[in-house]
């Protein structure tokens, strides 16, 4: 059998109600035989402020200087936050906010910017009325935001939380299983290099012992 291949496609479904899929091979001239076919599941990425979902954000809210009356903006199509949008406006928080008292909120991806900013707050519903989580980064405390990785099987959950420092961003990732537990702390500076590592422990699961290897503590220049 010539040109044998072995490899894997990976592709996005937007939706969770897939009826046909098909595949189409273009520009060949002879048949192609598929085997092992198969579709996985990808993990679900979750941001969260302060511990609410932000697909459950319906509206943000913010002051800008110079101006008494607060501004409330309806999230939908036009005007949305992503996580790159809330992990942007956090990083100016404390970049900016510490030392101007004013900062940039980042909205639409990125498309549209906001300055002047003082301080902002998203709206979510609950009980019938309205909640408020405010968007705080004070530097070098965490970040009021998180992201959760979750595997398919809802077995492994991966949660890292952003601490904003004046030499870099250091971040917390804690990983949890079903057998298993690890944390890992990474310190980044503005550059993207990795400047040290703080502490990696995995702690294994097994009946009613528990036993901890702690694999790593030290500084890499």
């Amino acid at each position: 059998m010539d040109n044998l291949v072995w490899g894997g496609i990976a592709g996005h479904v937007a939706t969770r109600d897939v009826l046909n899929l098909s595949l189409d091979f273009m520009g060949l001239n002879s048949a192609v035989s598929v085997a092992n076919l198969r579709i996985a599941q990808n993990e679900l990425s979750e941001m969260q402020i302060g511990g609410v979902r932000l697909q459950d954000f319906k509206s943000i809210g913010y002051f800008a200087r110079g101006v008494s009356q607060g501004v409330t903006r309806t999230l939908n199509s036009d005007f949305f936050m992503t996580e790159s949008d809330i992990a942007a406006t956090c990083r100016n928080i404390a970049y900016r906010a510490a030392t101007d008292d004013v900062f940039d909120l980042t909205a639409c991806n990125g498309a549209v910017r906001i300055a002047n900013v003082t301080s902002a707050w998203m709206n979510y519903p609950l009980l019938g009325g309205t909640a408020t989580q405010w968007l705080t980064a004070p530097l070098g405390q965490d970040a009021n935001f998180s992201v959760k990785f979750i595997s398919p099987d809802e077995k492994s959950v991966i949660r890292t939380v952003n601490r904003f420092e004046s030499d870099g961003i250091a971040a917390d990732t804690v990983f949890t299983h079903s057998t298993k537990n690890g944390n890992v702390k990474v310190k980044t500076d503005f550059f993207g290099n990795t400047r040290c590592i703080l502490l990696i422990h995995i702690t294994e699961k097994r009946s009613s012992n528990t036993m901890c290897l702690r694999l790593a503590r030290k500084l890499i220049a």
